[in-house]
């Protein structure tokens, strides 16, 4: 449900704004999500299929890429560092692997360090 939400997100803040964006990236740390995404023509359950049909009706499968929970800025909180260690990291300017390109176009998939 989350990548559902940041889909909703996503498309929300392209409508409203008046800036014209070239490419949007859609990031989730779920293997399974990214798996659903790719397999478009294979039968999911119903729950899954609806969900894959949503996120494809204001997304294409190219925008969605994997990232590995460890690199996960939305999971901090979750990942007992202490407020030294958060305030350390940049996210205004962008973190670090978001400046990277992507290794590999076929398993749409950011390097890991």
């Amino acid at each position: 449900m989350a990548a559902v939400t940041g889909n909703r997100l996503k498309d929300a803040i392209i409508k409203e704004h008046s800036l014209h964006f070239h490419k949007t990236f859609m990031w989730s740390d779920s293997a399974a999500v990214i798996q659903w995404i790719r397999s478009i023509n294979v039968k999911q359950p119903t729950f899954v299929a609806n969900r894959v049909a949503e996120k494809l009706e204001i997304s294409t499968v190219d925008e969605w890429h994997y990232i590995a929970v460890v690199k996960d800025p939305a999971d901090l909180g979750t990942k007992g560092i202490s407020f030294d260690d958060v305030s350390r990291i940049n996210c205004i300017e962008g973190l670090e692997w978001l400046k990277q390109p992507i290794v590999s176009e076929e398993d749409n998939q950011h390097p890991v360090e």
